[in-house]
C-alpha cells in the first residue's frame, strides 16, 4: 500500500481556524497540524508538545525505516516467528487486519508488490506478538500509520481536558475532535489529485475523521493488493468514520473497490461513508455512498 501522491484534504478557512492555535511538526514524511481552540494559549501549547511528544514517539515504532521499529524487525524476521511488539505497533496492525478482512483483502499492509496471503499476518493478543507467513514480506504501514497517530494524539489532548481541536496529517486525513464555542464545526475542503482541492465540497467536521487518497493517470501508485495492479479507473477516493486509523485504511481500500463493493461496504457499516472520483465518458464522475453534508 502507498500513501496518495499528493494530498486530498486541507483544512480551509474560517472563524473556526482563524481563532484556534496552531502547532505543527514534520513527522512520517509530511506536516502533521494541531489546531485548538477556546484554551489559554500557554495551556494550548504544552497541550499540543505532549501530542506532538507521541507522534514522535510513534514513529520510532511504526515506522518501516528506522532499523530499530517494531515494523523494522518484523521485515527481518524468519517466516512464522513470533516477533513480540510495543502495544501501539500490535493495535494498528489489529486494526489494519480487521480492515483487510471487511474488505475482501481491499486493504493490506503486507502486500508490497506481491500478491498477499490470505493469513500473511498471525496476531498473539496473550503476549502482543506478531508473525509473517512469509520470510522478508515485511509491513508497510503507509496507509493506517497516520491516522492511527492521530487517534493517539487525540487521547492525548482528551487527557488534557481539550475538547475542541483538529488533527491534521499532511492534509490526507484529518480527525476533529469537538468544535470550537459557536461554530458548527471545523472546516475541511475536499479535492485532490487533478481536481482543485475544494472543488468537490467542503464539509465542517465536528468528530470523526475523515481521510482521501488520490492517483492521476501519469502515476497510477495505489496498486489493488489482490491483484498487484494499478489501479486505473479511479483519480480518488474518501472515507467518513469513527477513528482516524479506520478512515485513513478505508480511503484507500475503496480506491482499490468498484463502487459496487463500496456501497455494500457502506450499507452494512452504518457509521462509514464513502466518496469516489470515478472515470465516466465525459470526465470525472463522483459517486457518494451513506451520509455527506458537502457544501459547493
Amino acid at each position: 500500500m502507498s500513501d496518495p501522491a499528493s494530498a486530498v484534504l486541507v483544512a480551509s478557512g474560517g472563524p473556526a481556524l482563524r481563532s484556534a492555535a496552531r502547532f505543527a511538526c514534520a513527522a512520517m514524511a509530511v506536516t502533521f497540524q494541531v489546531f485548538i481552540a477556546g484554551e489559554d494559549a500557554a495551556y494550548a501549547a504544552q497541550a499540543a508538545d505532549a501530542a506532538l511528544g507521541e507522534l514522535a514517539r510513534l514513529e520510532q515504532d511504526l515506522s518501516r525505516f528506522i532499523p530499530t521499529s517494531d515494523v523494522a524487525r518484523l521485515a527481518t524476521a524468519p517466516p512464522g516467528a513470533k516477533v513480540r511488539v510495543g502495544l501501539e505497533a500490535f493495535e494498528c496492525l489489529r486494526t489494519a487486519e480487521r480492515v483487510r478482512r471487511e474488505t475482501g483483502g481491499a486493504f493490506d499492509v503486507t502486500a508490497a508488490g506481491a500478491h498477499p496471503a490470505r493469513d500473511a499476518i498471525t496476531l498473539d493478543e496473550s503476549d502482543h506478538s506478531v508473525a509473517l507467513a512469509r520470510g522478508g514480506a515485511g509491513v508497510d504501514l503507509g496507509g493506517i500509520g497516520k491516522g492511527y497517530a492521530l487517534d493517539r494524539m487525540a487521547g492525548v489532548l482528551r487527557d488534557w481536558s481539550i475538547t475542541a481541536a483538529l488533527l491534521d496529517a499532511g492534509g490526507s486525513t484529518v480527525l476533529a475532535l469537538g468544535a470550537p464555542a459557536g461554530e458548527p464545526g471545523w472546516p475541511v475542503a475536499v479535492g485532490g489529485a487533478e481536481t482543485p482541492v475544494g472543488a468537490i465540497g467542503r464539509m465542517l467536521l465536528r468528530r470523526g475523521a475523515l481521510a482521501g487518497s488520490a492517483a492521476s493517470p501519469a502515476h497510477p501508485h495505489i496498486l489493488d493488493p489482490r491483484t498487484s495492479r494499478p489501479v486505473l479507473a479511479k483519480r480518488a477516493a474518501w472515507a467518513l468514520a469513527p477513528s482516524a486509523a479506520e478512515a485513513d485504511a478505508l480511503s484507500t481500500a475503496f480506491f482499490v473497490m468498484s463502487p459496487d463493493e463500496v456501497r455494500r461496504y457502506c450499507e452494512s457499516h452504518g457509521d462509514v461513508s464513502a466518496m469516489l472520483a470515478v472515470d465516466a465518458t465525459r470526465g470525472t464522475k463522483v459517486a457518494r455512498f451513506g451520509t455527506w453534508h458537502l457544501v459547493t
